[in-house]
């Protein structure tokens, strides 16, 4: 996931019309003022609350990674997980499967994980809305034009909503 964020320079005028005076690429986060301070730090904390961070033990994560190496050394490997993530692998290369897929009447927990990331994201957003995917096929269809080709994930998304319409349309 990637963000990038714009710092809008705006002065008001007698008739309290807004004018625009520059936009900054890159701003500075912090400020002594105490509207900036609200406002940006209010900013980043919605961002990272959206995208579901989490502060991760070091020591745990230096201790699974030595484990996977270990793994790898000796030719052990976890038969299951190897094998879900072929079958994803497979599932994830015919785009024009999702067209079939009931996602509307599956239960939450057989849900592709992708729905339930996205699902989860939705719930969060806070003050963000999402501009792709939409409950609007025709923002979709337009949004994908950008995209080299079809993915399949922007693809199972798009159909969850379609069928669902749980998810409101960005504006």
């Amino acid at each position: 996931i990637c963000y990038e964020v714009y710092g809008f320079d705006v002065v008001l005028d007698a008739n309290l019309r807004a004018w625009v005076l520059e936009v900054n690429t890159g701003p500075a986060l912090q400020s002594p003022a105490p509207l900036d301070k609200r406002v940006k730090y209010g900013m980043v904390a919605d961002m990272l609350h959206l995208v579901g961070f989490v502060p991760y033990d070091r020591a745990q994560f230096n201790a699974e990674e030595e484990e996977k190496k270990r793994a790898r050394l000796t030719g052990i490997v976890d038969r299951k997980a190897k094998a879900a993530m072929a079958e994803e692998r497979l599932e994830r290369r015919d785009v024009r499967a999702v067209a079939t897929m009931d996602l509307g009447r599956m239960p939450a927990a057989s849900l592709p994980e992708v729905v339930k990331e996205m699902l989860s994201e939705e719930m969060r957003r806070k003050g963000f809305s999402r501009a792709f995917p939409t409950a609007n096929p025709a923002l979709n269809e337009f949004y994908s034009r950008f995209f080299e080709s079809q993915r399949y994930y922007n693809v199972l998304q798009c159909e969850y909503i379609r069928q669902t319409s749980t998810c409101p349309a960005a504006a």
